[in-house]
């Protein structure tokens, strides 16, 4: 109050009034000039930048030609620029080389092919000799079956794999699979020809020869060797059938698998002549007459004592 009271005294000077005034200005979205607000239009390019649009009045100023707002004036699009070529001055490389044999007679040779080349060197210097304990265990590759001690054996000179002498001699040759360094003279395998097969025949563009019956040597040991193998499975299974069925006198299921597993190896043995007399045939009767009685137990306890008991 006591701030007013001065300015009606003679002399006194009124403090400073400090005025703000709103900027009337703005950026016009067409031309992107910093324009005065005068209208609806902008002073510079004339373009409307504010209400509904409306026709422009008179003394607006038309926007020159190719003034930002106005469409675009169609663009001429650009030369295609063609990349240039780079030519080598070394000469072209040489045909490839292909010698691909497909195991027949079709060979594909290239232009440096010079023919087939000579053949192996075969096998036939190998030696029967008795196995020894660097062979003994070792599969034959043409049996399948172990090398025994004291069997004679015979080594191929190129994949050093053991052969029983019967099956070497029985094949003429080395029964590995790729190998053909122990081919006899008269099946030399030579580039470009077909391939011989373990079974004396070719496997591809050559004449097929008939198989070959086994030695009776070599049909002897394979058929003990099965022999021995089925034993010992049949065995093991009526070992297994007995234990169930004895385990029958706590629960009916195990006395009933046992029952029939032991029903099953007396059927395998029946088929197999040679093993009436294996353990495996006792073992079995033993676990089918076990089960058969654990399993009448446990159904008559189950069963028929229960319903004795509730008809008295």
């Amino acid at each position: 109050m006591g701030a007013f009271e001065h300015l009606n005294e003679s002399g006194a000077v009124a403090p400073a009034v400090v005025v703000c005034r709103r900027s009337s200005t703005m950026r016009c979205p067409f031309c992107k000039q910093n324009i005065r607000i005068q209208g609806r239009f902008c002073p510079r390019c004339g373009e409307q930048i504010f209400g509904l649009p409306v026709g422009r009045p008179e003394g607006v100023p038309t926007p020159p030609a190719g003034a930002p707002g106005q469409p675009p004036a169609p663009v001429t699009p650009a030369r295609p620029v063609t990349p240039p070529t780079y030519t080598s001055r070394a000469p072209a490389p040489d045909a490839i080389d292909l010698d691909i044999d497909f195991g027949g007679d079709a060979v594909v040779s290239g232009p440096g092919y010079a023919g087939p080349a000579p053949p192996r060197a075969t096998g036939g210097t190998a030696q029967p000799r008795p196995a020894d304990d660097e062979f003994v265990g070792k599969v034959c590759p043409y049996c399948r079956f172990p090398i025994k001690p004291g069997e004679t054996i015979i080594v191929c000179p190129e994949c050093q794999v053991p052969h029983h002498e019967d099956c070497w001699r029985e094949n003429e040759s080395c029964t590995t699979y790729g190998c053909t360094g122990g081919l006899p003279a008269s099946q030399s395998y030579t580039r470009g020809g077909p391939l011989p097969s373990r079974g004396g025949g070719w496997s591809v563009g050559g004449p097929s020869q008939p198989s070959v019956p086994l030695a009776p040597q070599t049909q002897a040991r394979v058929e003990s060797t099965f022999l021995e193998h089925r034993a010992r499975e049949l065995e093991s299974r009526a070992n297994n059938a007995l234990v169930l069925s004895v385990l029958g006198f706590l629960c009916v299921v195990p006395a009933l698998i046992g029952f029939f597993m032991g029903v099953g190896v007396l059927g395998q043995i029946a088929q197999t002549r040679a093993l009436a007399n294996s353990p495996a045939r006792g073992r079995a009767l033993a676990a089918v007459i076990v089960g058969l009685f654990f399993t009448i137990v446990g159904v008559l306890a189950l069963f028929v004592l229960p319903a004795l008991s509730g008809g008295r």
